[in-house]
């Protein structure tokens, strides 16, 4: 039989007939996977425990001869259950498992799963603010796909002062000097960081989590604009 086993995330699930679902998961070392988990909504389904959204599980699928697999087994390895305790933390849960399987839809890396992994994870501590989360999920988005922001030279290629301030130019991700600029040294400190640390890792930094909030939106846009 052509099967395989591997560690899954759900990214999205649709009913499908009467008891049948088909599921599309991230996967470690086999990229997106869309499969059909043959009477998962019964009451009775022994796969139903493994195929819980904000989880980890270990799937093992059939391989079809169209572009559906077949999901035969599961086992729940993680449960993030903490997400779901908080409205806005399952909010952003929800849209950065939608963005994960739109922009890795085609991709045969492990750069989704692990993306993702690490995303629930960090959503799942209520200690972390969700600014921070989400604004280390698109900086790291970006970073896979070499659009990360400049955080060492401004728009002219001039090193990025400790007391100047700047706009951000959206189409070339620079930083641009500018005397009345909305950024400041504490902003770029801050998308420097989520570049190379975890939230977790820098939650307890004063003044990260006003900093996150005020920088992502243009994060946002930028990453609209390059990973649309």
């Amino acid at each position: 039989m052509n099967k395989y086993q591997t560690k899954a995330i759900i990214v999205r699930r649709i009913d499908y007939g009467e008891a049948d679902r088909i599921v599309t998961f991230v996967t470690e070392g086999n990229g997106m996977v869309s499969a059909l988990a043959k009477g998962v909504r019964k009451l009775s389904s022994k796969l139903a425990g493994g195929l819980e959204l904000f989880s980890i599980s270990n799937v093992t699928f059939l391989k079809g001869r169209g572009e559906l697999e077949r999901v035969i087994s599961t086992r729940l390895e993680k449960h993030f259950g903490e997400i779901i305790k908080d409205y806005d933390r399952t909010k952003l849960a929800y849209d950065i498992l939608k963005k994960t399987a739109k922009r890795f839809e085609h991709d045969k890396t492990d750069d989704g799963y692990k993306l993702l992994e690490l995303s629930l994870n960090q959503l799942n501590d209520r200690d972390i603010n969700l600014h921070v989360i989400e604004l280390w999920f698109y900086l790291n988005l970006l970073k896979i796909y070499g659009h990360q922001p400049n955080v060492d030279r401004d728009g002219s290629g001039n090193p990025l002062k400790e007391k100047g301030t700047y706009d951000f130019d959206i189409e070339h991700g620079a930083f641009v000097a500018k005397s009345n600029g909305y950024y400041e040294a504490n902003h770029i400190k801050t998308v420097r960081l989520l570049l190379d640390r975890l939230p977790v890792q820098i939650t307890s930094i004063n003044g990260i989590s006003e900093k996150s909030g005020e920088i992502l939106p243009v994060i946002r846009r930028f990453s609209d604009f390059w990973l649309h």
